[in-house]
C-alpha cells in the first residue's frame, strides 16, 4: 500500500486549516461546543454517500470516540491557549505513539528515531518565531493539551491494529458517523446556536474530513508511528506556504526551525523499528 508524498503534504495543509478557523470562530463569538457540534454533523452528513460502496464497522466505535475526545480538548485547548503554544506541545505525540506500540510489541525505536524526534521539536520551537508567551500557560489548557496527546495517541495506535483488516474508507465512515450520532443526541436540545457557527463549522467538517481520509490511509500504509512523525512537518510547511501567499521574508531562526524538522522528521521516520509490516 503506497501513498503519494504531495498528497501526504496537502493532507497536512489541509489538517493545519483547523486551530485557524477556530480562532477565527472564537473571535466572533462562537464557543467551542458550538464548534464541535455543527463540525461533527456536517462531517457525518458528508460521509454519508461512502455508505453506498462501504459499510461502517462496529469495531471502530472506540476509535472514534477517542478522535471525538481529541477533537474536543484540541478545541478548548485553543480557546485558552495560543495556537502556536497547542502545536508546540502536541508535537510530542510521536513519542507517546511509539511507546504504545513498543509496549504492544509493534516496533522496537532505534536511538536515532528518538534523536530524529528532539531534533524536530526543537526545530518547531525555532519555526515559532518567538510566538511562545511566557503567560500562555493557563492550567486548564494545559490539561486539555493533555487529554488531547492522550487520547489522540491512543486514536492512532487503535487505527494501525485495523491494518490489513478494515479498508481506510470503512474507518473514516464510521468515525465521522459515530461523532456525529453522539453530537447529536448530545445537542440535541442545543437550539441556540449562533449562525456564524454553521459557516465555520462546515469549513472544518470539509477540512476535517478530508484529511482524515488520507489520514486513516496513510497509517494504513505506514504505521501510526511513522504518520505522527510526518505530521511534524505541518507547522514549517503551514509557515513557508503563509511566507510565500503573504510575499514575507522569514528570519534566519526561523529557517533554522524549518531544517531542522525537515532533517528530525527524515531521522526519525526512518528508524522507527516498525515490526509489523
Amino acid at each position: 500500500m503506497k501513498i503519494h508524498p504531495v498528497l501526504l503534504l496537502a493532507t497536512l495543509l489541509v489538517a493545519s486549516l483547523e486551530p485557524v478557523l477556530a480562532r477565527l470562530g472564537y473571535s466572533i463569538g462562537v464557543g467551542p461546543w458550538h464548534l464541535l457540534y455543527c463540525k461533527s454533523l456536517f462531517s457525518a452528513l458528508l460521509v454519508l454517500p461512502i455508505l453506498l460502496r462501504h459499510r461502517p464497522s462496529p469495531r471502530v466505535v472506540p476509535a472514534a470516540l477517542l478522535l471525538l475526545l481529541t477533537g474536543a480538548c484540541q478545541l478548548w485547548a485553543v480557546r485558552r491557549l495560543s495556537a502556536a503554544t497547542v502545536v508546540t506541545l502536541i508535537s510530542t505525540t510521536p513519542a507517546f505513539v511509539s511507546l504504545i506500540n513498543q509496549k504492544l510489541g509493534r516496533e522496537k525505536p532505534a536511538v536515532k528515531f528518538w534523536l530524529g524526534l528532539g531534533i524536530c521539536l526543537l526545530g518547531i520551537l525555532l519555526s515559532l518565531g518567538g510566538e511562545l508567551g511566557s503567560g500562555d500557560f493557563d492550567p486548564m489548557g494545559l490539561l486539555f493539551v493533555a487529554g488531547a496527546i492522550l487520547s489522540s495517541s491512543l486514536y492512532r495506535t487503535q487505527l494501525e491494529g485495523f491494518r490489513g483488516e478494515l479498508n481506510s474508507l470503512q474507518v473514516s465512515i464510521t468515525l465521522f458517523l459515530v461523532q456525529g450520532l453522539v453530537l447529536g443526541g448530545l445537542g440535541a436540545g442545543a437550539q441556540s446556536l449562533p449562525v456564524q457557527a454553521y459557516a465555520i463549522s462546515a469549513w472544518l467538517a470539509v477540512a476535517g474530513v478530508a484529511a482524515n481520509l488520507t489520514f486513516v490511509y496513510a497509517v494504513q500504509a505506514l504505521g501510526a508511528t511513522r504518520m505522527s512523525v510526518f505530521n511534524l512537518l505541518q507547522r514549517p510547511l503551514v509557515i513557508v506556504t503563509a511566507a510565500w501567499l503573504l510575499r514575507e521574508s522569514l528570519s534566519l531562526v526561523e529557517w533554522s526551525g524549518v531544517l531542522l524538522v525537515l532533517v528530525g522528521v527524515h531521522l526519525a521516520q526512518s528508524h522507527t523499528g516498525t515490526i509489523r509490516k
